[in-house]
């Protein structure tokens, strides 16, 4: 039935989307797919006669509209700027003074600060303290315990960290206090639940 469009909802977003369950409605018709919003449906109709007529449709929604309009206008690339802020040309200088191209292929650039990093204070033992109470946590908790080291390990061994050997607590520093989120998947289709667990 032809209706207003009330949400536009991009490839990146739409496979996230998708549930277990897909019916088809024969050959030459369309599936029935499912979704976390319900079931859509989708595909070709090709058995049924249909006359020769040709029907065009258009749908336009003002607010719809005007939301593209505005998020184009933003996005613009100005390309009439007339030279960069005091602070962008300060981080310009930062980036071509401190890149180094890694044999890797990567770039590697320290972080700009825009005051002086000694007024991030003393966080190593704060991250400590947290980490330690962090463990206990874990320690009461088997599963979860097992799924963080698990996580860890594989971290590791993909490269994504590595083991701060020569770290300096005295040197300035700012260390991240570390905590695991997990997060609960229940699939629709066999109502079982599964658990992932995002670091």
């Amino acid at each position: 039935m032809p209706h207003r469009i009330d949400l536009l909802i991009s490839t990146q977003e739409f496979f996230d989307l998708l549930s277990n369950g897909k019916i088809s409605l024969g050959p030459g018709l369309p599936c029935l797919v499912n979704t976390a919003l319900g079931w859509i449906v989708g595909g070709k109709v090709s058995d049924i006669p249909q006359p020769q007529v040709v029907t065009c449709n258009m749908a336009r929604s003002t607010e719809l509209q005007d939301a593209l309009e505005r998020f184009w206008l933003i996005e613009e690339f100005d390309s009439h700027h007339q030279g960069f802020t005091v602070e962008e040309q300060e981080c310009e200088r930062h980036f071509l003074a401190n890149a180094k191209f890694l044999t890797s292929g990567r770039v590697q650039v320290s972080l700009p600060f825009k005051e002086n990093p000694h007024m991030l204070g003393k966080s190593f033992e704060i991250a400590k303290s947290r980490f330690l109470q962090n463990e206990r946590r874990l320690n009461r908790n088997p599963l979860l315990k097992e799924m963080y080291v698990k996580f860890m390990k594989e971290y590791i061994a993909l490269n994504h960290m590595q083991l701060a050997s020569d770290f300096d607590s005295q040197k300035t520093h700012y260390v991240i206090p570390h905590h695991e989120v997990l997060r609960s998947v229940l699939r629709s289709m066999h109502h079982a639940k599964q658990h992932r667990t995002f670091l």
